[in-house]
């Protein structure tokens, strides 16, 4: 895993260091391509540090990425493949706080 261009973790949730150990698992070279860092939609959790954006290489590669991190993290992370990256946030639900 490497971070890509001007990615600095400096402001990410602690709670992301696990996607970290998931994706040094993946077969496939991963960049982080995004934590607070880039252009997100106004709602995004990037801005809060609760999301990190990751690039194994292209759309198919970050199929497989996706894939494996829904099977391997908890239900807390939400996984979401957008083909030029794959987006993880750290989003408990009310119930997964009691």
């Amino acid at each position: 895993m490497h971070f890509n261009g001007d990615v600095d973790p400096q402001g990410m949730r602690p709670e992301l260091i696990l996607v970290f150990g998931v994706v040094s698992s993946f077969d496939t070279e991963v960049g982080v391509s995004a934590i607070v860092n880039g252009r997100h939609s106004e709602k995004s959790l990037n801005y809060t540090g609760a999301a990190i954006d990751l690039d194994a290489g292209g759309p198919q590669d970050n199929l497989f990425l996706s894939t494996h991190l829904i099977i391997r993290l908890p239900e807390v992370f939400d996984v979401v493949n957008h083909g030029t990256h794959v987006h993880v946030e750290y989003q408990p639900k009310l119930s997964d706080r009691a």
